[in-house]
């Protein structure tokens, strides 16, 4: 505080400037808070219907404790990881299918994967 405080007007003023510093110092000492949702994942429709059938039956489980729902929950749960990673297989594969091109900016990737694809496969000897 530079400034004297002679009047009711410098008062006010100096104690707005002290409010601004102390907000300013409280935001930039604290660390933003994340959304809850940074990414949604877009799965299809008979994806999201078995994760709707799976939170049932999990639900089902918890509540009542019967074995019979539990082997439900887990054969549903495992299904619904393989169907999952049977789609990420997918979209991976579309991904890099699309991003083959003939250019020297991604190192002719498309004709190296065509050089690939000709070349002879050998097999070895398995015995």
């Amino acid at each position: 505080m530079k400034t004297p405080i002679k009047t009711e007007n410098h008062i006010d003023a100096e104690i707005g400037q002290f409010i601004i510093n102390v907000q300013l110092a409280a935001k930039s000492s604290t660390s933003s808070i994340p959304s809850k949702i940074l990414f949604m994942i877009k799965y299809p429709a008979d994806l999201m219907k078995l994760i709707k059938i799976k939170r049932k039956a999990c639900k089902k489980w918890l509540t009542i404790k019967y074995q019979g729902d539990k082997a439900k929950f887990n054969r549903l749960n495992n299904l619904l990881k393989k169907r999952i990673r049977e789609a990420e297989k997918q979209d991976s594969f579309r991904e890099f299918i699309n991003k083959l091109t003939m250019n020297e900016n991604t190192d002719y990737s498309l004709w190296k994967l065509i050089k690939n694809l000709k070349r002879s496969q050998i097999q070895k000897n398995l015995l």
